[in-house]
């Protein structure tokens, strides 16, 4: 990591080495930091043509990651915050001001609620955790609908609105 370079291990250079194997160890970035390092063993000369592709299949497997994690944190904060609003007594507006201010809303704008029932969602939740769908529906809910940059479309839990 110290390097921030490939390095070579052949025979010569791990014979006296514990624990070492011949390869090649390549430096892993992830938003422009040395962050870990990758060891790929086989004859040096027989993997170094694939180390650069192992190397970047490693780093945009991170930020694909990285990525969805986020889009499931902004999916799941905008949840919180249509759950607030709708169902909070006395709903905050500094709270409110502070949260469209966050994600770019305009606070002032007049909006209306449209509830879409698609069956029992308890049943379908985990396939659409797993399979990922929750963020094709709001595209395609939001395309149907003609919704502008600034509509707020998101999942309500059907429990949330029969307590």
């Amino acid at each position: 990591m110290k390097k921030n370079t490939y390095v070579v291990f052949d025979e010569n250079k791990i014979k006296n080495m514990e624990n070492v194997l011949p390869g090649i160890a390549v430096p892993l970035t992830f938003d422009n930091k040395t962050i870990g390092v990758l060891g790929i063993i086989g004859p040096p000369n027989e993997v170094k043509p694939y180390a650069q592709l192992i190397k970047k299949s490693v780093e945009l497997m991170w930020q694909e990651t990285i990525y969805k994690q986020s889009e499931n944190l902004r999916m799941q904060t905008y949840e919180t915050f249509v759950q607030y609003i709708l169902f909070e007594e006395t709903p905050d507006p500094v709270k409110i001001k502070e949260f469209c201010h966050t994600f770019q809303i305009q606070d002032y704008k007049k909006r209306f609620c449209i509830l879409i029932d698609i069956g029992n969602t308890g049943l379908i939740e985990e396939r659409m955790r797993r399979e990922n769908i929750k963020r094709q529906l709001l595209e395609h809910t939001c395309k149907a609908f003609e919704c502008d940059t600034d509509a707020l479309c998101t999942f309500l839990l059907q429990r949330k609105l029969f307590y």
